[in-house]
């Protein structure tokens, strides 16, 4: 049956086929383990215990595939009736395999748990599985998100092009109830897009309430500091969610209500890298006064420097606040979107913001890249206690990445500003104003569209610098070495390294504007198709890796070996090639 699965076209791609058929794989891999263990009880043959655990283990986890599958395979046909015009758009082979995976980790998921409560020793060891495991399942359901929204993004777009009032033409094959599949997409794409959001606020929720009901935490500045930085980015967050989900409903409301919603939300950006900077200098007290670090850094003075980063940061948008009421629009006028460019649509308002952030940013840098320095000359010259200071200036290192992180986002803002501008200004349409156009007003606008490219690449580049630090520390350190889940780890890390280079090539290739082939083209976007469909197989590999090690602990060394660990990598990475290729 599988071979006429694989042959019969009708049955390709088909994903009630395709469940089937990993039915039948799983069912024929569960009989094949149970006549090999009944023909070895048989004859009698003795064997170690690693290779008795290689033997079990497959016809363990296919028994209990065998209901999860059904569910799936009754989901499918319940979408299939249920929802007939969606099921094309839902019951894809991508979304397939999706289940599959997703089914492998939740089964190891709810395994491990079980585990750990039935075991009365090395509880913590099973707890920190079960996480892991936990982990690898929100990693999946992140994929899963991305893949949702570019799914739904192309069928609101293909309701949008039916359900337009220009297609008259096609009016007659418009379904009755198209406009409801159209909003309950819209709605979906919303909720899924939130996901992120929402995940984000949930730790630093938890990161919150472990600061504050630990003692160790109580009463440390640097901690302190730390905590009104989670507080802040969660203020800040929520306002951008909730400013999002009006922009979706189209809700209207006045200038004076949607100022009140956008002034928390802007504070707290402005607060974010003042919050850097009185860190860094918290952490230069401590390495260059260590005699007079506890009084300098106490709760009260702490408290007041957070008293003063909140007075600094909300400068510009309390000025801006009084002159809106002073010389603003109408306080009760109602808004389309909440918008600041459309409350604060004076010229003036910019011009404000521009010195404001200009200002911010210069001090904080001077004072990151001052503390920085001091640090560094304090840890080369004392005799003693290197490490701290060596810690210290890698805190102070990092706060200077996450201030270039956030000159990087304010920059592209202003850039697209002037871009914008410039773009209208030089735009052929307008020949009215061409004498007011500079003459080099086109070299201008090529050299900030340079600039923003370049700023937008930043973040990329940062990430795949910490991915190659990682691997060279897992490859360097001999206790990584040779050990099944950091070898997974490393190989997860290294597909999400190609995945972002040929992201960052392709948007190179498409900002240049370069002409190529289609087998070029197609030979570019090969590794990028398979390194993301790699990320869900390697979750879980790496989740069946956390339950053999809790559920099979004496075994656990003869499965988890380098050479099983690589035959696995090397199934992960055939299976989308094989795909890719087709």
């Amino acid at each position: 049956m599988l071979f006429t699965l694989n042959r019969k076209a009708a049955f390709q791609g088909v994903s009630r086929y395709i469940l089937f058929g990993h039915m039948l794989f799983a069912d024929s891999i569960q009989l094949l383990c149970s006549m090999f263990s009944y023909l070895i009880a048989v004859v009698k043959v003795y064997m170690s215990n690693g290779l008795c655990v290689i033997l079990l283990l497959p016809a363990s986890i296919t028994i209990r595939i065998a209901p999860l599958n059904l569910a799936v395979m009754a989901l499918e046909r319940y979408s299939a009736i249920c929802f007939p015009l969606r099921h094309a758009d839902i019951a894809t082979s991508k979304w397939t395999g999706v289940a599959i995976v997703s089914l492998i980790i939740v089964y190891t998921y709810v395994a491990i748990m079980l585990e750990a409560k039935s075991v009365s020793s090395d509880k913590s060891k099973a707890t920190k599985a079960r996480n892991t495991v936990l982990l690898h399942l929100i990693q999946l359901g992140l994929c899963l998100s991305s893949f949702a929204v570019g799914v739904l993004n192309a069928l609101t777009s293909r309701l949008e092009a039916l359900t337009s009032s220009n297609d008259m033409e096609n009016a007659s094959t418009i379904p009755s109830n198209a406009h409801e599949y159209y909003a309950y997409l819209h709605g979906l794409k919303f909720g899924l897009s939130l996901i992120p959001v929402i995940f984000f606020i949930y730790i630093n929720c938890v990161m919150l309430f472990t600061l504050n009901r630990k003692a160790a935490f109580q009463g440390v500045s640097r901690y302190i500091l730390f905590g009104h930085m989670l507080f802040a980015d969660s203020i800040q967050l929520l306002c951008s969610m909730f400013s999002y989900l009006i922009a979706v409903v189209k809700v209207y409301m006045s200038n004076g209500l949607c100022v009140i919603l956008l002034l928390p939300a802007s504070i707290t950006i402005c607060i974010a890298p003042l919050n850097l900077a009185v860190m860094a200098l918290e952490r230069y007290s401590a390495i260059c006064f260590p005699l007079r670090h506890a009084d300098i850094a106490t709760s009260k003075w702490t408290g007041v420097a957070i008293g003063v980063v909140w007075v600094l940061g909300s400068l510009n948008d309390v000025i801006q606040f009084f002159l809106f009421i002073t010389i603003g629009p109408p306080f009760f006028v109602m808004q389309a979107y909440c918008r600041k460019r459309n409350v604060y649509n004076l010229k003036l308002y910019s011009d404000m913001s521009k010195v404001f952030t200009a200002v911010y940013f210069v001090s904080v840098s001077l004072i990151i890249v001052y503390t920085y320095v001091a640090i560094m000359l304090e840890a080369k010259s004392v005799s003693s206690d290197k490490s701290k200071a060596t810690k210290a200036r890698n805190t102070v290192l990092l706060h200077l990445i996450q201030l270039g992180l956030s000159l990087s986002s304010f920059a592209v803002g202003v850039l697209n500003a002037l871009t914008s501008r410039l773009e209208a200004l030089t735009s052929s349409n307008d020949m009215e104003n061409a004498s007011t156009i500079p003459s080099n007003a086109h070299e201008y606008y090529a050299y900030l569209y340079r600039v923003r490219f370049g700023l937008s690449l930043i973040p990329v580049i940062f990430f795949i610098y910490i991915n190659c630090v990682m691997l060279f520390t897992l490859n360097r350190k001999a206790a990584f070495q040779g050990v099944s889940r950091y070898i997974l780890f490393g190989h997860m890390l290294f597909a999400d390294s190609i995945q972002l280079l040929c992201s960052m090539f392709s948007y190179l290739i498409a900002v240049v504007k370069v002409y190529m082939s289609n087998g070029l083209c197609v030979i570019l976007l090969l590794p990028a198709s398979i390194t993301i469909c790699i990320a869900p197989l390697n979750l879980a590999v790496m989740a069946l890796e956390r339950y053999s090690a809790i559920c099979f602990p004496l075994r656990h060394a003869d499965i988890a070996t380098s050479k099983w660990t690589g035959v696995a990598i090397g199934v992960v990475s055939e299976s989308p090639d094989i795909r890719a290729e087709g």
